[in-house]
């Protein structure tokens, strides 16, 4: 058996050929840009996106030498949305969860409707990444897209749409669109006044974990199959690499350490932040199984922000050594001692995914003297990377919900360093998947129940995984106290950002 996973990142799209023992067999990615033609915007071009995914798939199957497959499944990012007419034609790029330009609206949307009630409804708080302050956005400010738009989609849906003719978003995409009633798994009434819309412009809700049709016998052709394969429409990316690293059971976390990151934990039940804070949201993945948790904008991009701004030296012995780039970065890291001697770094750089301060939040890097090298700076960004996911650990624990282990995935879990401050700063022992992908293994085992050659998507197989990291004690005292000073500083910017951000 074979199944061709489609994993449609913000940066990439990558895809995977996967045997029903979890082996991949081969994989491709292409890099896709991400466009911002005025200040805030972060868009994909629609055409890019599925010639991409074409090109992709085309070029694993070429490589595999097999036209024979037994289904194509996809995970993707979240919070995407684009507009199409009645013709079914975009008539607006893709906007991605980095676009910015929606949280002009966020201040308007909690005045009017208020924030608790729509929070205990959708599992979402008040962020500016959702479809829903998305679509608010566009019936303010871009108001003749918006009246022309018959439909919005999502990235796996605009592209499940061009392949097998259905305007579809799987029940798991749905609960990260602030549009979700997550206690019915239906369009939610009051996120549709808000958006000023009915039922009709949404797409249909269905089950990640089935068969929804067939891709088309052109689409079958162009990426060099014999014939019209089964269709699994999938999870999110995060969800899916959860199932991969086998975080499907209570106490698991996942975390994926890339450009962003996450951390979730599986629960049986929709769980909602008890604290006015709303510190997380709660996405479902499958089979009743939901991930209270959230996700930060803030990771790999704050060391590739670095690299590519500061990291002229590090490009230049890469070029001389063949060493990677980041590996050079995370050497020097290593030259200074945990907690970077004193150096405080609050990583926000694209915003953030917080109600409260996320809207208006920018970078800051706190406590910086004479005697700081660059190495303490570099240590500090991965470490303020890690104090901004405990915010999320904290809740989660505030709320009952016990992490014992997190499982590890992304870039930016090849770093021992990185993983060893992970540890130190939670406080939880932390395992990295050592499979080569992890979300297209994720959507392999989805794709196997969607086909009934699997009876669950729970899997929890050691051979994926490394052996653990402990988090050091005496490391664990001082990032405690960090941690204090990471949240005093929070609170002490928040108004200042606000101001700032409205000068």
């Amino acid at each position: 058996m074979k199944i061709l996973a489609i994993d449609i990142g913000t940066s990439t799209i990558k895809s995977g050929m996967v045997d029903d023992q979890g082996n991949i067999l081969s994989t491709c990615s292409k890099e896709i840009d991400i466009h911002s033609p005025e200040p805030g915007a972060a868009l994909h071009d629609p055409n890019k996106l599925f010639e991409t995914v074409m090109l992709v798939s085309r070029d694993v199957i070429k490589k595999t030498g097999s036209k024979e497959i037994d289904a194509m499944v996809f995970s993707g990012y979240l919070f995407g949305l684009i507009p199409l007419n009645e013709r079914e034609e975009p008539i607006y790029w893709m906007m991605t969860w980095l676009d910015k330009r929606p949280s002009l609206v966020i201040d308007e949307i909690v005045r009017i409707w208020g924030s608790r009630e729509l929070y205990e409804r959708t599992g979402c708080p008040p962020l500016f990444i959702y479809q829903l302050s998305k679509i608010y956005w566009l019936r303010k400010y871009k108001k003749e897209i918006f009246e022309k738009t018959k439909r919005f989609l999502d990235v796996k849906g605009f592209i499940v749409n061009r392949i097998a003719g259905r305007k579809i978003m799987d029940i798991s995409a749905a609960s990260g669109s602030q549009l979700l009633n997550i206690r019915k798994l239906s369009w939610d009434d009051l996120s549709l006044e808000i958006a000023g819309i009915n039922e009709e412009c949404l797409p249909e809700l269905v089950n990640s974990d089935t068969v929804m049709g067939y891709i088309s016998e052109d689409f079958a052709k162009k990426i060099g199959l014999d014939k019209p394969v089964p269709l699994v429409p999938g999870v999110f990316d995060g969800a899916a690499v959860a199932i991969g690293e086998g975080a499907t059971s209570e106490g698991i976390g996942s975390s994926h350490l890339s450009t962003s990151t996450m951390l979730r934990v599986a629960s049986k039940v929709p769980m909602v932040d008890r604290s006015e804070e709303m510190r997380f949201q709660t996405y479902y993945m499958a089979e009743g199984i939901w991930l209270p948790g959230g996700a930060v904008n803030n990771a790999g991009i704050v060391l590739r922000w670095f690299r590519d701004n500061f990291g002229d030296l590090e490009r230049i012995v890469a070029k001389r050594t063949g060493d990677e780039v980041y590996e050079l970065l995370n050497r020097e890291a290593e030259r200074a001692p945990p907690g970077s001697s004193g150096l405080v770094f609050l990583p926000y750089i694209s915003g953030e995914r917080f109600p409260g301060f996320g809207n208006y939040s920018s970078g800051v890097l706190f406590g910086l003297r004479l005697e700081h090298r660059r190495w303490h700076i570099i240590r500090a960004l991965m470490e303020g990377v890690i104090l901004n996911l405990n915010i999320i650990k904290e809740a989660l624990t505030d709320n009952g919900l016990n992490v014992k282990e997190i499982r590890v995935t992304g870039g930016g879990a090849k770093s021992k360093l990185w993983l060893q401050v992970l540890a130190d700063i939670t406080g939880i022992k932390v395992r990295r998947f050592k499979g080569e992908d992890a979300a297209l293994l994720g959507s392999c085992i989805l794709a196997m129940k969607a086909l009934g050659e699997r009876k669950s998507i729970i899997m929890d197989e050691e051979r994926y995984l490394d052996d653990p990291i402990y988090p050091n004690e005496t490391n664990r005292s001082l990032y405690d106290k960090k941690f204090q000073i990471f949240k005093k500083l929070i609170k002490t910017l928040t108004p200042i950002w606000k101001e700032a951000s409205s000068a």
